[in-house]
């Protein structure tokens, strides 16, 4: 029979002691898509209006049932990261047969992430700015030629993180989940001058979070 190292399980005994503390930390994630469509001027997009529906964005509450929580763990620390992205297509026509039209355009979404206990923050997603160079209606409402451009797709995306207070935990321990909820606008920063101008814009945003638990 296998004979127990006394003296190792009491050096063992000795370096953890009765009182020692065990830090860790666990992460859940969330990927939910969701966004609005828009024909320019660009309308705001709520995401709790939308279908399909992107909210609610589940992520769950600490308790020592999750896996990788020890049993009786506390709670000292908890950061959300997200991350945002903002997808557009945009295709101009200048239809004045007599003017050039010339400037720049930058498509914008603006998103905003809403957390428990009062928690927000934000991102603006742009598509970079477009080079506008258009001649004089070249007789064809082709978003092409001389007088047109089609941009096709254009992508961006950006991320934020936030912590919560101690003073908050409640709102994200328990046995549930809780709800990350999100809103989602279009914005142009236009300066094109010159033209009659034929714009088409469809956007359309989403985004991701996760949760990082730290305790002892």
């Amino acid at each position: 029979p296998m004979k127990r190292n006394q003296t190792a399980l009491s050096a063992i005994a000795l370096l953890l002691g009765a009182g020692a503390v065990h830090a860790g930390s666990v992460t859940f994630d969330t990927d939910t898509y969701a966004g609005g469509t828009s024909i320019l001027p660009p309308t705001t997009t709520n995401w709790d209006t939308t279908t399909p529906p992107p909210n609610p964005m589940l992520l769950p509450q600490f308790n020592d049932s999750l896996p990788g929580v020890p049993a009786g763990a506390t709670l000292t620390g908890i950061t959300i990261n997200w991350d945002g992205v903002g997808e557009f297509e945009y295709r101009i026509e200048n239809i004045d047969p007599n003017t050039s039209s010339t400037g720049t355009n930058e498509l914008i979404v603006n998103l905003d992430i809403f957390a428990p206990a009062g928690y927000t923050d934000a991102l603006s997603v742009s598509s970079g700015l477009l080079n506008i160079d258009l001649t004089a209606f070249d007789g064809s409402i082709d978003f092409g030629g001389t007088s047109g451009t089609d941009f096709g797709v254009l992508t961006g995306s950006d991320s934020g993180s936030f912590g919560i207070a101690a003073g908050d935990f409640g709102a994200y321990s328990g046995a549930g989940d809780f709800d990350l909820n999100g809103t989602a606008g279009s914005d142009s920063d236009r300066n094109i001058s010159g033209g009659d101008l034929l714009e088409q814009t469809t956007w359309r945003g989403g985004m991701s979070a996760s949760i990082t638990y730290a305790f002892d």
